[in-house]
C-alpha cells in the first residue's frame, strides 16, 4: 500500500505534532522501535507505533494506521509533550524533536517521564509493545502497553521497568498516557540497576492472558535472566524461578518472542549462524522455564542478526516467518509438532512472481502480526523521510 496506488490515505509524516520536526519524528518508527497489531481498533484494526527515544527523538507521540475496506490511513492519538514550547516556528520544532542534553534535566529518572507534563519519555521500543483486548481487562477499542523503557531520553539516560499505557476508549479524538505500574521495577538514574542497562537490548515483551502476565526478556550479549513478567492484576513486577536462555546469537540487534495460544508456548526466534533458531518456554505452568535447546527445523532459514519478522498465525496453525534479506521474496510456514521434540516442518512460499519485501535500511523491531479482522499480515518497516510510505500486506496461504 502507498499513496501512489491509492491505498494509503496520507503519510506518516503528515501526522506529527506541529510543534516536532517531521523529518526527525519518523525515528518514531525508525529507531530501534517496533510495531503492533491492535485488532479491537475499529472494524478492521489497526498498527501501532511508538519509539524514537536514546539520541534520535523527544517524540513520545503514539501513531495508529487504521485499516479500512479498502485502504488504511494514519493518524495521531496522542500529542507529543512540547518540551522547549510549541511554537511551529524550525527553531522550536527542531529542539522538541532532536534529543540534548537539555532534556535531563526535564526528566524524572524514577518514573522515566518528561516534568513537563507526565508523559512518558521517548524510547527505543524494540519488541517491547502490547495490546490488551476488552476480554481481558483492556479498554473497549484495546489498551496498549510499554511495560519497559530502553534508551529512554537523551543517551539513553532513562532505563528500567516503569509500565505506561494508553486506553483505547475511543477510536476518534486524542488519548493520553497514563501510568500502569503501582511503583516502577528495576530502574534508576543513569547507570544504575535498569533492567534494559544490565541485560542490554533489545528488548521483547509478550502478552500472555490466561496469565495476566506480559513476559520480558533482554537479549545483552553474555547476559540473561530468569522468566520475568509485570503482572496484569497486581501491577508489579516479579522475577521467576525457572531456567534462563542464553543470549548467544550472531547480533544483540534482532530477534522477537510471541505467544502461541493454542500450544500455550511463549517462542524466541533469533540468528544462530545466519540461520533462523527456535526455543521456547511453557507457559501454562506457574514458574515457567526456557527450553534453551534449538527446535530442530525440516530446513534452515536464512536470517540476519538483525531481522525480527515471525509470528503465530492461529487461522493456519504456522509461524510465519519473512522480511528475510537474503531471501525477500519468499515467506517461510513452520508447523509446531504435537511433540515439540520432533522436528518442525518449514515450508518456503514464494510470493507471487515480482514481489519482494523491501528490508528496512536501519534495524528496526516490528512485530511482524497477524490480523484476524483481515487475515493478513499488515507490515511498515520504514517511515519514508520524503515520498511514499510503502505498507505491505501478506494474506497466508489457508486463511
Amino acid at each position: 500500500m502507498s499513496q501512489t496506488n491509492g491505498r494509503l490515505a496520507n503519510t506518516f509524516r503528515s501526522t506529527v505534532a506541529p510543534y516536532f520536526n517531521d523529518w526527525i519524528s519518523t525515528f518514531t518508527v525508525n529507531a530501534y522501535s517496533g510495531s503492533v497489531v491492535n485488532p479491537y481498533f475499529g472494524a478492521y484494526g489497526a498498527i501501532v507505533f511508538e519509539g524514537g527515544g536514546h539520541a534520535d527523538s523527544n517524540d513520545n507521540s503514539v501513531h495508529v494506521l487504521e485499516l479500512n475496506a479498502n485502504g488504511a490511513a494514519f493518524r495521531r492519538v496522542t500529542d507529543p509533550t512540547p518540551l522547549f514550547g510549541s511554537g511551529t516556528d524550525e527553531a522550536t520544532r527542531y529542539a522538541n524533536s532532536r534529543n540534548s542534553t537539555e532534556v535531563v534535566p526535564l526528566t524524572d529518572f524514577i518514573w522515566e517521564e518528561y516534568t513537563v507534563d507526565g508523559q512518558p519519555v521517548a524510547r527505543h521500543s524494540y519488541g517491547a509493545q502490547d495490546v490488551i483486548g476488552p476480554e481481558h481487562g483492556g479498554a473497549a477499542h484495546g489498551t496498549f502497553m510499554r511495560v519497559l523503557t530502553g534508551a529512554g531520553a537523551v543517551h539513553g539516560a532513562a532505563n528500567g521497568e516503569v509500565a505506561h499505557m494508553v486506553r483505547f476508549t475511543s477510536t476518534t479524538g486524542a488519548l493520553k498516557w497514563e501510568r500502569a505500574a503501582t511503583a516502577p521495577g528495576l530502574s534508576g538514574p543513569p547507570g544504575t540497576q535498569g533492567i534494559a542497562a544490565r541485560l542490554g537490548g533489545p528488548n521483547w515483551t509478550a502478552h500472555v492472558p490466561h496469565q495476566s502476565r506480559i513476559y520480558i526478556e533482554c537479549n545483552g550479549q553474555g547476559t540473561s535472566q530468569p522468566p520475568r513478567w509485570f503482572d496484569l492484576l497486581t501491577r508489579q513486577y516479579v522475577l521467576g524461578t525457572g531456567l534462563r536462555r542464553t543470549n548467544d546469537s550472531d547480533l544483540p540487534d534482532g530477534g522477537i518472542m510471541f505467544y502461541v495460544e493454542w500450544r500455550r508456548i511463549l517462542i524466541h526466534a533469533d540468528a544462530q549462524a545466519g540461520k533462523l533458531r527456535l526455543r521456547y518456554m511453557n507457559v501454562d505452568v506457574d514458574q515457567p522455564s526456557w527450553v534453551d535447546l534449538p527446535r530442530t527445523l525440516s530446513q534452515s532459514v536464512p536470517v540476519d542478526g538483525r531481522w525480527s519478522a515471525a509470528c503465530w498465525c492461529p487461522d493456519n496453525g504456522r509461524i510465519i516467518v519473512g522480511n528475510l534479506r537474503d531471501d525477500n521474496a519468499a515467506v517461510y510456514e513452520i508447523e509446531i509438532p504435537s511433540n515439540v521434540d520432533n522436528v518442525w516442518t518449514a515450508t518456503r512460499v514464494p510470493l507471487p512472481a515480482g514481489q519482494s519485501i523491501r528490508s528496512a535500511p536501519s534495524t528496526t523491531y516490528k512485530k511482524w502480526s497477524y490480523n484476524p479482522y483481515v487475515r493478513s499480515i499488515v507490515y511498515m518497516p520504514y517511515a519514508a523521510q520524503s515520498g511514499d510510505d510503502e505498507v505491505y500486506v501478506y494474506r497466508p496461504r489457508g486463511t
